[in-house]
């Protein structure tokens, strides 16, 4: 099994690290991953401006590319500013999730570690449910697209 080091090498969490993990036990498919923030410096979604104080903070569910034959859930702490500008508490800005994102297999760019070129990984539901697709576009320009029945 891949250890903590490595699991957090592979993901893209700008500003938290992976602070836990739970391995599936018995039939059950699901890698439950628990992160969390490190930095200190922190701005507004809806303005941008940086903020000192946090006003609460919250657990958010929400699930990642499969790793292997497992199902990935990143459990994310989402932090509740104070911005003195907006006048009161909004969420923090993060680049990798968005405010209402349940899923990050839906349109987020990923860089894939692959050989000496590097290669983008592009996921998406297609027709709104039921298929998800994957687009794999390298530095050189080609692409490949393969898809999957999205078995939930």
């Amino acid at each position: 099994m891949l250890d903590r080091k490595a699991l957090q090498a592979l993901g893209c969490w700008t500003g938290y690290r992976l602070e836990r993990v739970e391995w599936p036990q018995g039939e059950n498919r699901t890698l439950s991953l628990y992160l969390k923030p490190v930095s200190k410096v922190m701005y507004c979604e809806q303005c941008g401006a940086r903020c000192q104080q946090i006003h609460e903070t919250t657990v958010r569910r929400v699930r990642d590319l499969p790793l292997f034959e497992y199902r990935v859930v990143l459990h994310v702490p989402r932090r509740w500013v104070w911005c003195e500008r907006c006048g009161g508490p909004r969420l923090e800005k993060l680049d990798w999730l968005g405010r209402y994102c349940q899923s990050l297999l839906v349109d987020m760019p990923v860089k894939w570690p692959v050989s000496p070129c590097q290669h983008n990984l592009r996921g998406g539901v297609l027709g709104g449910r039921g298929y998800v697709a994957y687009r794999y576009e390298s530095a050189a320009g080609s692409t490949f697209s393969a898809g999957r029945a999205n078995t939930r």
